[in-house]
């Protein structure tokens, strides 16, 4: 997500659209998420598609004291969802997607 884009139209949903640097920076330079579970509340309002669908049982079902290691820990969750959502293989990926550059029709 771009930093001071609308989070209307940021989506984290897929490997090819996902980056998790800019919501990392965004949560870890903001004062008001000095909690990690702040930190992960806000991570998760930005969450639609398979991302969103992966962490709604959790989320849906948690019981007070039976909440996900994640819940409470913002780097439990990041590791969480770049084990899940992140490129399995980042060099070959980039080095695909530079092999198949192309510049678009100008029209």
């Amino acid at each position: 997500m771009l930093l001071g884009a609308d989070p209307k139209t940021q989506e984290l949903h897929a490997p090819k659209s996902m980056s998790l640097i800019p919501l990392m920076a965004q949560t870890q330079k903001n004062s008001a998420f000095c909690l990690d579970s702040w930190k992960v509340s806000f991570s998760l309002s930005f969450l639609k598609g398979i991302a969103l669908t992966w962490f709604e049982p959790d989320l849906l079902n948690a019981i007070s004291g039976t909440e996900p290691a994640w819940a409470n820990n913002y780097s439990k969750f990041i590791i969480e969802l770049m084990m899940n959502f992140s490129p399995h293989d980042p060099v070959s990926n980039a080095e695909h997607q530079l092999d198949n550059l192309s510049m678009k029709d100008g029209s």
